[in-house]
């Protein structure tokens, strides 16, 4: 305890994350939260945990938030794959109503230092595009790790995971898709910040089809949002018929188009490897 005092009255350090968070006594972490929300209310403390039932640890008076294996495991290989049916799964399960981690805020993210770089993962880079978008929309806090918002590569093999983690090289935001996939995350979550129903809104699953396209909503009392994720090459036309949509006008926030609905059908164009993600006038 020492020495999370010693680092927030040197430092003024915001939270800790503790590897391998399972293996530590829970009676532990309960008392370490309470010494450092004594110390500073807002501190936040976060754990690894691969697997096993989230709530173990993410609870009142323990842990604020642990890392999203499932969903890591969800995101990359439904992209690689072309199989949108698994990250619908993993949402509806933990996200939906009813859902194992609807009210709980977990560490979302699509690569970190002890896996591949998505990059390295993916068949189509410019799925990278989408991939970081379904990101900072779907429930929970999303993270980068260092590097991969160039699209840096990096894989483990059977005697080293050195590759993961190079050093840092400013050449990395010089390549076109480095360039590309920095500006695009920049607008992710400038839009997620800016937006209460993509950080704190429900989640309700709107479609997954044989196409692979994947719609689902996120919304509060004053804000309604939908995003339509499109992961293949070639541009796809959605059709969303749901009661949510009602009579109802729409704006693309990121491309600052306009859509109406009509009797609980919104007609929309895909582009390739994109998303749409429109909010409610």
């Amino acid at each position: 305890m020492g020495a999370v005092k010693y680092w927030i009255d040197e430092f003024d350090i915001d939270g800790l994350r503790l590897d391998a968070a399972n293996a530590i006594s829970v009676d532990f972490l309960r008392e370490l939260s309470s010494f450092s929300k004594n110390l500073k209310k807002s501190f936040w403390l976060m754990g690894e945990i691969v697997a096993g039932d989230y709530r173990s640890l993410a609870h009142e008076g323990c842990l604020d938030s642990v890392t999203n294996y499932e969903l890591y495991k969800s995101l990359w290989s439904s992209f690689q794959n072309q199989n949108i049916y698994e990250l619908s799964w993993t949402l509806k399960r933990e996200f939906s109503n009813g859902g194992l981690y609807q009210d709980l805020a977990l560490y979302n993210f699509v690569d970190n230092h002890d896996v591949n770089r998505v990059a390295s993962s993916l068949k189509e880079q410019a799925n990278l595009f989408p991939l970081y978008g379904t990101l900072f929309c779907v429930p929970g806090i999303p993270s980068i790790y260092y590097g991969s918002e160039y699209g840096v590569y990096g894989k483990r093999n059977d005697h080293s995971d050195y590759e993961l983690r190079p050093a840092w090289e400013d050449g990395w935001s010089e390549s076109n898709i480095g360039k590309d996939l920095f500006k695009e995350i920049c607008r992710f979550s400038k839009l997620r910040r800016e937006s209460e129903a993509l950080k704190n809104g429900n989640y309700c699953e709107l479609l997954v089809s044989y196409e692979q396209i994947f719609a689902f909503s996120r919304e509060t009392d004053k804000e309604k949002i939908i995003v339509i994720i499109n992961p293949a090459q070639k541009k796809k036309k959605c059709i969303l018929n749901n009661e949510k949509i009602g009579n109802s006008e729409w704006i693309d926030l990121l491309s600052e188009e306009k859509f109406i609905a009509r009797n609980n059908i919104l007609e929309i164009l895909l582009q390739p490897s994109w998303l749409r993600i429109l909010r409610k006038l």
